[in-house]
C-alpha cells in the first residue's frame, strides 16, 4: 500500500475513516467505482460519505477530496500529508477494545479461518454490519451471507446469530460465548497478530503470581500466556454491565483460596459480582500446571483415581509403571486435576497433536482410553479424544523412562521385527528371516505398544507384519510368508541399511558348506569330497528334534473341525475359537481381542495359501497353552481383503516361546505344496486329523 498506512483516525463519520484509507493509499485518482467495491456501498452512499468528511476537513483547515470529472477523487497532497503525519493509527494494536473498534482488514483467509473469525467479531462486538464484515474480510456481500448460514449450523446449541438494526450479533448462554472464545482463542490470536499484538498485562501478571503463591499451584508458562490474553479479553467484555454474569442462588458459597483471588483481581477493576469471582477462579484452575499442592482437597480425591487409571494402564498393557507413588502419578494428578476442571465448566480443548498421537500412537492411545475408565465415572462422562491424546503422552513418556521397553543393549545394529501382538504371524516371519539370514541380527517379535514407545538406537530397520507409524528408522511392511519379489525388497532394504545379505536355500548354503570344508581341510586329509559336502549339506537341511512333535492335545476331536456352510469371516474366528473357549483354554475376551484387531489392522493374520493364524497377545484372556484347527470348505474373506481364507489355526499361547514348535511346524507345512493340496480337497475330520499328524502339527 502507498505509504504504508493500515489504519487512520480522523473521521467520525460512517465508513469515513475507510474512505481516507483508501484514497491516501492510492497514488492517483480513484475511481467511484473502486470506491463502490471497495467499501461495498452504493453511489448514492460514497456522495454521502464523501460530502461530510469534506466538512470534516474543512472545520480542521485541511483541503477536501477533489472530484476530477470523469475520473474520480483524489487527496490533495498537503491532506495527505497531514493525515499520514498526525492522524495515522498504527498498524497493529495491544488491546482487545481497540481493535475490535479498528475496523482492520484481513487479506484473505481460509473458509474456517475467516469463518472462525467472524464468530470472534460477533460475539466481541456489540453489533457488527454485514458492509463492516464485508470490508474487515475484504471478500463479497454473498460470501459473508454464506458464511454466515453456515456459522449458524456450527455454533453450540445455546448460542444464535441475531439481527440488530445496527447489525448482527451472536446471542445466548454467556459462559457459552465466553467458551467458545476460550477455547478457540489460541488460534484466534495467530490470525488476528497482524493488526493485534496482545502485551502481557502486568497487572493480570501480578495477580497470577498472587494466584500460585496462595494455592501452591504453579502454572505453566503456556497457561500463564493464555490465561493473560483472555484476562484481557474478559475483563474488557465485562466493562459493559449487559454482559456480567447474574448470580445464581443455587450455588453454595464458594471459599476457595481461587474464588478469593479471583475476587480480588475484579476489584481492581472496579467489578464486584460473586459469579464472575466463581467464573474466573474455575477457569484458572482448568490450564496446567508444572507444580500442584499434594494437600488441596481436589488433589486428595483425585489422586487415588490416578492410582486406578495407572493400575488398569498396567493390566491392560502388560506393563508394571508404579502405581501409587513417583513422578507418573504426581504428574498424572496434576493434569488430571485440570482435565476435572476443563469436564465439570465445560470448557473444550482442542488438542492441535491429537491426529499425530492417533496415528504415531494409535495402541498406546487405544490402552489410555481404557484405562481412563475409573476418570470417566468419578467425572460421570467420558473424556474427548482431544484429553485422551494428553494423557496418552504421560504413559508414553512413562513408557519411555523406564526399563520395560527399551531394547536390550547391543553394540551391532540390529533389525526389529514387530506384528500387532508380537506373537504368532511375526514369529513365522521371525523363523524365516533367521533361517535366511544368519549374519544378520533380529531382534523381537514386539507388538504394536512395545514398538511405540521403545528407543530404536542399534536398530536400523523395522520389519513388521503390519503397517506402523514411521519413526526415526526405515519401517517394512512384508507377508507372513514372503514371496520372491517381496524377499528381493527386503533384500534391497537390508543392504540400504548396510548388512551384507546371502540367500540361505542358494548362494549361502555353498558359502557355509564350502567354508566348512575348507576349515576342515587346514586339518584332515579330505578322502571324498563329493560325499562330505553332501553329508553336510544334509545334515544342514535336517529339522532339529525339537521340530518333530506338535502340541500334546487330548481333547484332539474337539479342536479339529471341518465347517461346509458359508460364513462370513467374524463368525468364522468366532465358531474355530470356541472350543478353546469351551474347554477353559482362553476367556471369551480373547475371541473378542481377534475381532478386534483384524477390525482395525485388517487381513494381517492371513498368512497366505489360504491360511490364517488367528490370535493375539497372552495377556488378553489366554488361560493356559492351546491351538485349534477349523476348515471352511466355502472359502471367506476379510473385509476389504482380496484373500480366501479356508483354514484358521486358532492359537492360544502362554508366552512368546512355547508356542514356536507348532509354528515352525506350520511354517514347514504350508510351504509343502504337496500337503496343502491334501489339505483342500479334504472330505471329513478324520482324513484333517491325519493331515495334520503328517504335518506334525497335532500328534495322535
Amino acid at each position: 500500500m502507498f505509504g504504508g498506512i493500515a489504519l487512520i483516525e480522523f473521521s467520525h463519520v460512517r465508513h469515513g475513516n475507510e474512505m481516507l484509507l483508501e484514497l491516501l493509499n492510492s497514488p492517483s485518482v480513484v475511481s467511484l467505482k473502486t470506491l463502490e467495491n471497495k467499501l461495498h456501498l452504493s453511489r448514492r452512499s460514497i456522495f454521502y460519505v464523501i460530502k461530510h468528511v469534506n466538512k470534516e476537513l474543512d472545520a480542521e483547515g485541511l483541503y477536501e477530496i477533489e472530484n476530477i470529472r470523469g475520473i474520480g477523487y483524489l487527496l490533495p497532497d498537503e491532506t495527505r500529508q497531514q493525515l499520514a503525519g498526525k492522524y495515522k493509527k498504527d498498524e497493529t494494536v495491544t488491546d482487545f477494545a481497540s481493535f475490535f473498534d479498528s475496523f482492520p482488514q484481513f487479506s484473505k483467509l481460509a473458509k474456517n479461518q475467516r469463518q472462525l473469525t467472524e464468530i470472534f467479531f460477533l460475539i466481541s462486538r456489540d453489533t457488527t454490519s454485514l458492509n463492516q464484515l464485508t470490508h474487515i474480510f475484504n471478500t463479497s456481500k454473498n460470501t459473508i451471507i454464506k458464511d454466515l448460514n453456515e456459522i449458524a449450523v456450527t455454533l453450540p446449541n445455546e448460542l444464535f446469530i441475531k439481527n440488530f438494526k445496527s447489525g448482527k450479533s451472536i446471542v445466548g448462554d454467556e459462559t457459552v460465548q465466553r467458551s467458545w472464545v476460550f477455547e478457540h482463542l489460541q488460534s484466534l490470536l495467530k490470525l488476528i497478530s497482524p493488526f493485534f499484538q496482545p502485551s502481557s498485562d502486568s497487572h493480570i501478571s501480578e495477580h497470577l503470581q498472587l494466584f500460585e503463591k496462595a494455592t501452591g499451584n504453579i502454572l505453566t508458562d503456556d497457561s500463564n500466556s493464555i490465561l493473560n490474553s483472555y484476562l484481557q479479553w474478559l475483563l474488557s467484555r465485562i466493562e459493559n454491565q449487559r454482559y456480567r454474569l447474574t448470580a445464581d442462588k443455587s450455588e453454595a458459597e464458594d471459599q476457595s483460596f481461587s474464588y478469593d483471588w479471583a475476587t480480588q483481581l475484579l476489584k481492581d477493576y472496579d467489578v464486584e459480582n460473586q459469579m464472575e469471582s466463581r467464573y474466573i477462579s474455575k477457569i484458572v484452575n482448568t490450564q496446567a500446571f508444572q507444580h500442584i499442592n499434594l494437600n488441596s482437597p481436589l488433589i486428595k480425591k483425585i489422586q487415588p483415581i490416578t492410582t486406578k487409571v495407572i493400575q488398569r494402564f498396567n493390566q491392560k498393557a502388560g506393563v508394571k509403571l508404579p502405581a501409587e507413588v513417583g513422578s507418573l502419578n504426581e504428574n498424572l494428578t496434576a493434569h488430571l486435576a485440570s482435565t476435572y476442571c476443563r469436564v465439570k465448566f465445560n470448557i473444550r480443548y482442542h488438542n492441535p497433536l491429537l491426529e499425530r498421537m492417533k496415528t504415531n500412537y494409535r495402541e498406546t492411545f487405544e490402552l489410555t482410553k481404557i484405562a481412563v475408565a475409573p476418570f470417566n465415572k468419578f467425572v460421570n462422562s467420558a473424556l474427548s479424544e482431544d484429553e485422551i491424546a494428553l494423557i496418552t503422552a504421560y504413559f508414553s513418556g512413562a513408557m519411555r523412562s523406564s526399563s520395560q521397553t527399551v531394547l536390550p543393549p547391543t553394540p551391532i545394529s540390529e533389525v526389529l521385527v514387530v506384528c500387532s501382538s508380537g506373537i504368532g504371524t511375526s514369529q513365522l516371519l521371525l523363523t524365516q528371516l533367521r533361517q535366511r539370514y544368519p549374519n544378520v541380527g533380529f531382534v523381537g517379535p514386539y507388538n504394536i505398544f512395545q514398538y511405540e514407545n521403545c528407543s530404536l538406537k542399534n536398530i536400523k530397520l523395522v520389519l513388521s507384519t503390519t503397517s506402523l507409524p514411521q519413526k526415526e528408522c526405515p519401517v517394512l511392511t512384508v507377508p507372513v510368508i514372503p514371496n520372491n519379489s517381496d524377499w528381493e525388497h527386503i533384500d534391497y532394504q537390508l543392504q540400504n541399511a548396510g548388512f551384507t545379505t546371502f540367500n540361505l536355500s542358494s548362494d549361502f548354503s555353498q558359502i557355509k558348506v564350502s567354508s566348512i570344508m575348507d576349515i576342515i581341510s587346514n586339518y584332515a586329509r579330505i578322502v571324498d569330497p563329493q560325499s562330505l559336502e553332501q553329508a553336510l549339506r544334509s545334515y544342514f537341511k535336517k529339522p532339529s528334534a525339537e521340530s518333530k512333535a506338535g502340541l500334546q492335545d487330548p481333547l484332539l476331536e474337539k479342536h479339529v473341525k471341518l465347517i461346509r456352510e458359508p460364513m462370513d469371516w467374524e463368525s468364522a474366528v468366532r465358531v474355530s475359537m470356541q472350543p478353546l473357549v469351551d474347554d477353559s483354554t482362553v476367556q471369551p475376551r480373547y475371541i473378542d481381542q481377534i475381532v478386534k484387531l483384524t477390525k482395525e489392522h485388517g487381513d494381517y493374520m492371513a498368512i497366505g495359501k489360504g491360511i490364517l493364524l488367528a490370535h493375539a497377545s497372552y495377556n488378553a484372556g489366554v488361560n493356559r497353552l492351546g491351538v485349534n484347527f477349523t476348515y471352511f470348505k466355502t472359502p471367506f474373506r476379510i473385509d476389504n481383503s482380496k484373500k480366501d481364507i479356508n483354514f484358521v489355526v486358532g492359537l492360544a499361547p502362554i508366552d512368546q516361546e512355547k508356542h514356536l514348535k507348532l509354528l515352525a511346524n506350520l511354517l514347514r507345512s504350508v510351504q509343502d505344496d504337496s500337503w496343502l493340496s491334501k489339505l483342500r480337497h479334504v472330505q471329513t475330520e478324520r482324513e484333517l486329523q491325519n493331515l495334520l499328524v503328517q504335518g506334525k502339527l497335532i500328534t495322535q
